[in-house]
């Protein structure tokens, strides 16, 4: 009777192989480290729509100056600037980190008309990504990266408190709409 045997070096080879994509895979969503907290910022700029969505830009730096400036459908038109906690900056970047910004694509747009953008920088240590995410969820999506997109950018106007300037109710803003607001 003859003895039937089985060759496992192409199963080992196979499995090996797979496991290195995997690792390859996995490594090349770069990690954002950040050596130069100085060189941080982000920034935030909401776009037009057809109809009345606010039009503003914020920019966060990473020694936490904010400076924001509001253009159409906001309470606040022109320049604004205000101070945060350096940690609630180092706190956003770890929220890039989390939706693996570095890796995401230039651009994101579901198939609906009417809808503002969002255009999300982060530069540090003299690189610079932005994302653009023209979206409003008329696709129902649930998960993606549209959804860590919208998420970010409103964790982004959170940090920085651009709702004092875009909704902050009747009369907020009776001065001079160009006096920067270093109060808060």
């Amino acid at each position: 009777m003859k003895k039937l045997t089985t060759n496992r070096a192409p199963l080992t080879v196979t499995l090996g192989l797979v496991i290195a994509i995997s690792m390859l895979l996995a490594t090349c969503q770069d990690p954002l480290r950040v050596h130069n907290w100085d060189s941080v910022s982000v920034v935030l700029e909401r776009t037009a729509c057809f109809g009345p969505c606010p039009v503003y830009t914020v920019k966060i730096h990473g020694n936490g100056l904010v400076e924001y400036s509001g253009k159409v459908d906001v309470d606040t038109i022109g320049s604004r600037t205000a101070r945060i906690e350096p940690d609630k900056v180092r706190n956003l970047v770890q929220d890039f980190d989390a939706v693996h910004f570095l890796g995401l694509h230039e651009k994101y747009s579901e198939r609906c008309t009417d809808l503002p953008t969002a255009i999300i920088s982060i530069s540090f240590d003299g690189k610079t990504k932005s994302v653009s995410n023209y979206f409003g969820g008329c696709e129902s999506k649930t998960s993606g990266p549209q959804i860590d997109l919208d998420g970010l950018a409103k964790e982004i106007d959170t940090t920085a408190g651009t709702l004092r300037w875009t909704k902050c109710g009747f009369d907020c803003d009776k001065e001079s709409t160009n006096k920067p607001d270093n109060s808060r």
